[in-house]
């Protein structure tokens, strides 16, 4: 299948460095006699295996280590989006991209990967990719690679590729993101003027401790989240902040119904489309942004 067809994601799962190589050189062969870029995300020791397999033909791939590129979901789609968009205005027809989630140690950091699996299904339908996602069954407990299946609209079995009949990406994306704990501890903060706001969070985030950088990261992130708030919401707008443990929480409520759509803010804006620009920086520049709802409505929660 060629990846300028069309937009393609696939599972693979393997257990041995043999099949590994067996399946995944002749996917990226597959694409360079069809004369499009390939982009490989893996592991050190996985890449070795698969350069081996592909030998000389491995000049023409561009291999990405995965630890310094799959940081964050939301990093990793920002990147993959990037990556997309130079090649395709460098000429190449189609892109395939071969790739493993980093290495991770809790439940909750699965559920997170598995949730951005499904993201890519839509993130990635305007581009001319074929994305195969590698799972190694020997370090990926079984139960996590089931939850995975249902992330992938196919998946390699044999030589073969079969449909997976799963939930829609948006309902694996509700499955895997639980609902945020309320934070009573949080302090209000005066939703005046934008000055006033930013001075008045400014003041909180060094009362609390925090850096510039992160801090600098969060205004800017509250900044769009209270813009989108007085742009679709209702009612009036609130804000609470505060350090919860070691990180710093900023809290922007309206009486809306809020954000509906779990994919919100992670899917790249396309570049003549600036809808969603607003969450998605928000989510590009603090660590974590959680949409929850309210009593009197709904809110969005920025972590630092």
């Amino acid at each position: 299948m060629s990846a300028g067809a069309a937009a393609h994601h696939d599972l693979f799962v393997f257990d041995t460095d043999e099949r590994l190589g067996e399946h995944g050189a002749p996917f990226v062969e597959g694409g360079l006699d069809a004369g499009e870029s390939i982009v490989v995300v893996l592991d050190a020791s996985h890449t070795n295996v698969l350069r081996d397999a592909l030998g000389a033909r491995s000049d023409a791939v561009t291999f990405i280590d995965r630890e310094g590129f799959y940081t964050t979901p939301e990093a990793a789609l920002a990147g993959y989006d990037g990556v997309l968009r130079r090649l395709r205005a460098g000429g190449a027809p189609g892109v395939r991209c071969f790739g493993e989630l980093p290495r991770i140690a809790t439940r909750r950091d699965y559920d997170r990967w598995i949730a951005y699996d499904a993201i890519l299904n839509r993130a990635m339908a305007r581009h001319q990719v074929w994305i195969r996602c590698a799972y190694d069954a020997r370090d990926v407990p079984p139960d996590v690679i089931a939850e995975a299946r249902s992330a992938h609209p196919h998946e390699l079995l044999g030589d073969s590729l079969s449909s997976v009949h799963g939930p829609a990406p948006e309902d694996v994306v509700r499955a895997m993101t639980p609902a945020p704990e309320p934070l009573p501890e949080l302090a209000p903060i005066a939703a005046g003027d934008a000055v006033a706001l930013r001075r008045l969070l400014r003041e909180a985030l060094g009362a609390a401790g925090v850096s510039d950088d992160p801090a600098s990261q969060l205004l800017l992130a509250a900044a769009e989240v209270v813009a989108n708030a007085r742009r679709h919401g209702r009612g009036a707008v609130t804000v609470r902040a505060g350090r919860v443990g070691r990180r710093f929480a900023c809290e922007i409520a309206d009486e809306g119904a809020g954000v509906t759509d779990p994919m919100a803010g992670f899917v790249p804006p396309a570049p003549d489309d600036g809808q969603g620009a607003g969450l998605w920086v928000a989510r590009q520049v603090t660590e974590q942004l959680e949409v929850l709802h309210t009593p009197g409505g709904s809110a969005v929660r920025l972590w630092v």
